[in-house]
C-alpha cells in the first residue's frame, strides 16, 4: 500500500493522519523520499494504536476513549432498532487528549 502513497510537491510542514497506522505509512514514505520526521516534517496521528514495527518514530496522537466509543454506537444502534422506520439524526461527542511523542517538533 505504501506504494500508492504520493506526497505533495510542495511539502506541508505536518501531516495529520486519520489514524496512527496510517502515520506510520506517512512517516515510512517521507523516509523513504529522504526526509526526516519530526526534523523536516511533523506527523499526527489519530486513535493511539500502532500495529508493532509499522515504522521506528513513536507517533504523536489524539487518543480516544474506544470503550466510550463502542458504547456509544451500540446505544445508538438500540435506539434506532427500537425506533423501526424513524430516523433521528444525531451528533455524540467521545472527548480525548493529546498524546505526546516523537513525531513532532515545536515550531
Amino acid at each position: 500500500m505504501i506504494h500508492l502513497l504520493r506526497l505533495p510537491a510542495d511539502m506541508p510542514t505536518v501531516f495529520v493522519c486519520n489514524c496512527d497506522l496510517t502515520a506510520g505509512r506517512v512517516i515510512n514514505k517521507l523516509k523513504e523520499k529522504g526526509y526526516r520526521v519530526p526534523e523536516d516534517v511533523s506527523v499526527v496521528g489519530y486513535d493511539n494504536f500502532i500495529y508493532p514495527g509499522i515504522c521506528d518514530v513513536e507517533i504523536t496522537t489524539y487518543e480516544v476513549d474506544l470503550g466510550k466509543m463502542v458504547q456509544c454506537a451500540v446505544d445508538v444502534l438500540l435506539e434506532k432498532l427500537q425506533m423501526g422506520d424513524v430516523h433521528v439524526p444525531s451528533i455524540h461527542t467521545v472527548e480525548g487528549h493529546m498524546v505526546l511523542k516523537g513525531s513532532v517538533r515545536k515550531i
